[in-house]
């Protein structure tokens, strides 16, 4: 492994342009350097690309913008592995940002414990600067353990991953082909993730929030709409695809706990929404 590895930030985006400055500006501004950012943009039509386009180029950052026809977040994340050159890959979303030393912090111990797979702490955040969930820092900041166990726990609620605070070595994605499901608007997310931690074979944290997931109050997660079904659809691929790969008990069991949540997730939100 490369002392100094590249990193990849693969940013998906549509219709950016009024939040992707502050996240490219603290991606720009990041201690460690050796990075390069991969804007997909997914149809917009407003100023995404040149608002992109003139921030990375003004702070000299290592770039590439990937244009594609509207195709959904699956798609262009996917574009942004398939044109990524990397050895670990982090996805951010374009409203979403992090700490200046994020991506430094995370390196030197991906690199000092041979990781496959490190995650970090989040925080949630709206649009005026409130934090609407923290996250707890309680964590053993030392700890590394198998993929094995950190997807039990991350199935059973002990821990908590997303897109915002987990960075993948790259050859895990590439060996073992795990792609975001195309046309899934709902937990493709999750199912890229828990396949991933599945097949690594050292998995750490780091127990400092280092990253600010964006949440405005018009965001889908608190609309229903018939899309909702397909988050249920991606907890039975996941079932399916870890069972064509183990017998262990526990983690089926979790896989169809998860299905099982999924279902009471749908029904409680559709609830939520035909009460308001």
């Amino acid at each position: 492994m490369n002392s100094i590895p590249l990193v990849s930030i693969i940013i998906p985006c549509y219709y950016s342009e009024k939040f992707i400055y502050k996240t490219l500006e603290t991606v720009a501004n990041q201690t460690y350097k050796n990075i390069e950012v991969i804007i997909v943009d997914d149809g917009s039509k407003d100023n995404t690309v040149d608002i992109s386009k003139n921030i990375l180029e003004n702070k000299k950052v290592r770039y590439k913008i990937i244009c594609q026809s509207n195709s959904g977040v699956s798609v262009a994340r996917n574009n942004g592995i398939k044109n990524s050159n990397g050895e670990f890959i982090f996805f951010l979303d374009s409203d979403d940002f992090i700490d200046e030393l994020c991506i430094e912090t995370v390196v030197k111990k991906l690199v000092k414990d041979d990781l496959d797979i490190i995650w970090f702490g989040y925080n949630y955040i709206d649009e005026y600067g409130n934090y609407t969930m923290k996250y707890e820092e309680n964590y053993n900041y030392s700890i590394v353990e198998s993929g094995k166990d950190a997807l039990i726990k991350q199935l059973n609620h002990n821990i908590s991953i997303c897109n915002i605070n987990i960075v993948y070595k790259r050859d895990i994605i590439l060996k073992n082909n795990i792609k975001f499901y195309e046309k899934c608007y709902y937990g493709e997310d999750q199912e890229f993730i828990l396949k991933s931690i599945f097949h690594a074979n050292k998995v750490g944290c780091i127990d400092k929030v280092m990253a600010y997931y964006f949440q405005r109050s018009n965001s889908a997660t608190h609309n229903f709409n018939l899309k909702r079904f397909t988050g249920l659809g991606a907890a039975k691929r996941i079932e399916k695809y870890i069972k064509n790969l183990t017998n262990d008990k526990i983690i089926i069991n979790l896989l169809n706990n998860k299905i099982a949540l999924e279902i009471l997730q749908i029904y409680h939100n559709y609830v939520k929404c035909e009460k308001v």
